[in-house]
């Protein structure tokens, strides 16, 4: 099941979660943490049933936080996300703090529960049991067929948000780093062009080391350590070819 991700005041979540998958999580970190103490410690450690706790408070405070920006004048809304935020703090052992302050810090805090390590609820609804990885499909032949999989980060059940048409999967989720007619690989993130179409490489990320553009036929951009060196050993700098400097 796909849950529409909120679209208000994007820039406060990166990417922003939808209400409803969120509800779901509150839903699923309770009933294992009461599950969990009913069971009792034998089965499941304190650390867990706290982990399931903390977690379905701080989504409480996430919610609350969601809607009081969707609904910027009422103050209402603003003091629940405020209170919510702070028996988040309560919970950790932290002190209070003013009402921006504790909203910024809470949305810091669900970053950190996006992107953790942290075991998800054994009923997760990205499909992982609770492991946090999933087993997903990365490579593509030309025909389209499914060649290689490998696991990656569990998205909760949360579609990934489109990537742009200046991506370089030009915003179709899939790319091509070896040419028009090689296998096709799963675009796992936004990597804005110029860009190496091997390695993913940008001017402000180059590789280790340094690099710089090199012609390829025109067929697709490659970087000078993605490209062979020609038989008198060297490479063609950017400049030759894409009037750009060496980066």
């Amino acid at each position: 099941m796909h849950h529409q991700p909120t679209t208000a005041y994007p820039d406060a979540y990166r990417p922003a979660p939808s209400i409803s998958r969120l509800i779901t999580e509150i839903t699923q970190e309770t009933f294992w943490a009461r599950h969990g103490f009913v069971r009792g410690d034998r089965v499941f450690s304190s650390e867990y049933l706290w982990r399931r706790e903390r977690t379905a408070l701080l989504l409480r405070a996430v919610v609350s936080d969601l809607f009081a920006l969707e609904r910027p004048g009422d103050e209402q809304a603003a003091n629940d996300a405020v209170r919510a935020a702070l028996a988040v703090r309560d919970a950790d052992g932290l002190r209070p703090c003013d009402r921006e302050e504790v909203r910024a810090w809470l949305r810091s805090e669900f970053t950190k529960h996006e992107t953790s390590e942290a075991p998800h609820p054994p009923n997760c609804p990205g499909g992982c049991g609770g492991c946090g990885e999933v087993m997903a499909i990365l490579t593509y032949d030309a025909e389209g067929a499914p060649v290689h999989q490998e696991p990656v980060q569990c998205d909760r059940g949360e579609p990934a948000d489109p990537h742009p048409e200046d991506c370089r999967c030009g915003g179709t989720g899939r790319y091509r780093p070896y040419g028009e007619r090689g296998d096709r690989e799963v675009c796992l993130g936004y990597v804005p062009g110029p860009h190496c179409e091997r390695c993913g490489c940008t001017e402000e990320a180059p590789c280790p080391g340094g690099c710089w553009w090199v012609p390829s036929d025109g067929m697709f951009d490659l970087c000078s350590a993605c490209t062979p060196a020609r038989d008198d050993g060297q490479t063609v700098p950017a400049a030759a070819c894409f009037d750009e400097a060496p980066f």
